[in-house]
């Protein structure tokens, strides 16, 4: 009994000393990110002297009780650091990011403030040019599922929805990273409260075109089958939140806050099937589309393959080049297939 207490006793210790070098690492990072001196060399640093307290609490018995003390200590102080890191939106933003919508309800009609414009000479050569809009509630009708491809991952993709009104006009939301000056995103760094977030309202000759046009990307369109009411709810609740960003903002998370998770609890409200959520498709977000196909494509004649190549639309509008003609080549009658 006694060699099984000491072989039970040293798993345990086994056990806490992985979790503990786990938050060393953890908390390594923090100190990564969040000091401006010297960032790697603290970091490091971090790592060293908690492993040596780690090593010492399990093979040093002479004075256990005062270094399990330090050993403690040390990433408790990390993590309450970490509990006072909030976010702002006073920073000084990268120009694609630099202003916030702003969305004011009256009744029936969506009046927005800095709606997103751009016009594109080359994907970093660019006019920055914002509009504002009054859009009829009532007209709105329809959603489109946009996913974007940039680097060949075909399980992570960029998330737009497209909103399409009776009347011929489009309003696009796109939950995006927002970066400050100087800044390039990772996606480590979004796991540490580096990047701000916000939804970008924007021009289908913006969001769009600068994606398929500019940046060559592989471009998915996709219509969801949602009623206008239901259109109505997903809109009013996505615009809702980004006010809220105004006051309330929000940091940028690589898996919690991303461009399809972010969407996911406005996608939810209208949902006829909430547990589709819970599909990992949805994190791994490059095949949400394969979602749609099995909820949608009942005809064992089209293949996924075929279907998605059938909505793959970045091929025919890089043969546009007048971006006031965008939209309505984008949504040309005969391309919708269903």
């Amino acid at each position: 009994m006694a060699g099984r207490h000491h072989i039970f006793r040293k798993i345990c210790m086994a056990a806490v000393v992985a979790a503990y070098w786990l938050l060393s690492a953890w908390c390594s990072m923090v100190v990564y990110y969040h000091l401006p001196f010297l960032p790697q060399f603290c970091a490091w640093g971090y790592w060293l002297v908690t492993a040596a307290l780690s090593i010492t609490v399990v093979f040093v018995k002479r004075k256990r009780l005062i270094t399990s003390a330090a050993a403690a200590v040390l990433p408790l102080l990390v993590i309450a650091w970490w509990f006072t890191i909030t976010p702002s939106n006073n920073a000084d933003w990268q120009t694609p990011w630099a202003r916030m919508p702003a969305v004011e309800i009256k009744k029936n009609i969506l009046s927005i403030q800095n709606i997103r414009d751009f016009n594109y000479r080359s994907e970093n050569d660019y006019d920055a040019k914002y509009v504002s809009g009054d859009y009829d509630l009532d007209k709105l009708d329809k959603v489109m599922l946009i996913l974007s491809y940039w680097d060949g991952n075909t399980a992570v993709a960029h998330t737009i929805l497209d909103f399409g009104f009776n009347d011929g006009r489009w309003l696009t939301i796109s939950s995006e990273t927002r970066l400050k000056n100087g800044q390039r995103q990772t996606g480590l760094g979004g796991l540490f409260k580096q990047y701000g977030s916000l939804f970008v309202i924007g021009t289908e000759a913006d969001l769009l075109m600068l994606r398929t046009n500019y940046r060559k990307e592989q471009v998915y369109m996709y219509q969801l089958r949602i009623t206008p009411a239901e259109c109505r709810i997903l809109l009013l609740d996505l615009v809702n939140r980004s006010n809220k960003l105004i006051t309330h903002p929000q940091f940028y998370n690589t898996i919690t806050s991303n461009c399809m998770t972010s969407l996911v609890p406005s996608m939810r409200k209208v949902a006829h099937n909430k547990d589709l959520f819970k599909d990992i498709r949805f994190l791994k977000n490059g095949y949400s589309d394969q979602i749609i196909y099995e909820q949608n494509i009942k005809s064992k004649e089209i293949s996924y393959e075929q279907f998605r190549l059938e909505h793959y639309i970045t091929p025919r509008m890089q043969a546009v080049t007048d971006r006031d003609k965008y939209s309505e080549e984008l949504h040309r009658p005969a391309m919708i297939k269903w």
